[in-house]
């Protein structure tokens, strides 16, 4: 699932800064909200832009920034998907966006650079990991850093973003039967919900 559907997401979220923009603000609106109604949620913003009712709080914030500071959140995932720039620095950035912690920030990277990866609450739960262990907090820049690897770290103890992508949409599928198909369908919707077409019924037949 992963490899069919983050290289699409991939090459289109790094054609341009709006495009990582709203891969930004998709991973945003999904904070503490159900996978299945995330579409209708961006595509309420996209309408509505800073009125829609779905932005609140730091999800306004981030809204706000990011059409401030799109070029640089691009940049800097296209830097590091190059190897020109740390996953750790890139993560680091990340987490200065309002409202992204490092489990967010790991989403961002996982879908524009197939990188990191999203340890949030139902991977918490999946793997048994202290949920305190991932929180930022206020530090200073090089506590954030080390941080920032650490995290990377458990991202690879847990078997990679691959694994942790295929895992997470396998179990959210399970939890919410109502709402999905399958594990494909949830993995879908990545792409779907930005407008990018998932890979068909005969392509996944066949593939």
């Amino acid at each position: 699932m992963f490899v069919k559907h983050q290289s699409k997401i991939m090459k289109w979220a790094m054609a341009n800064p709006d495009n990582t923009f709203n891969l930004v603000l998709m991973v945003s609106l999904s904070i503490r909200q159900p996978w299945s109604v995330i579409g209708k949620q961006l595509q309420d913003v996209q309408e509505n832009g800073k009125a829609s009712k779905f932005l609140f709080g730091s999800k306004k914030d981030l809204y706000a920034y990011m059409m401030d500071n799109k070029q640089d959140i691009f940049d800097i995932l296209k830097a590091t998907k190059a190897g020109k720039v740390s996953q750790a620095d890139c993560l680091y950035r990340l987490t200065q966006v309002p409202g992204l912690g490092l489990a967010k920030a790991g989403f961002v990277m996982q879908l524009a650079i197939g990188m990191a990866g999203c340890i949030d609450s139902h991977n918490v739960t999946m793997y048994g990991v202290n949920p305190n262990t991932l929180k930022m907090g206020k530090v200073k820049a090089e506590k954030a850093l080390e941080k920032a690897k650490m995290y990377l770290e458990l991202c690879d103890k847990l078997g990679g973003t691959e694994k942790l992508w295929d895992n997470w949409c396998n179990f959210v599928a399970t939890r919410h039967p109502k709402h999905f198909e399958d594990g494909y369908d949830v993995s879908a919707r990545h792409c779907s919900y930005l407008g990018i077409k998932p890979q068909s019924f005969m392509e996944r037949l066949f593939s």
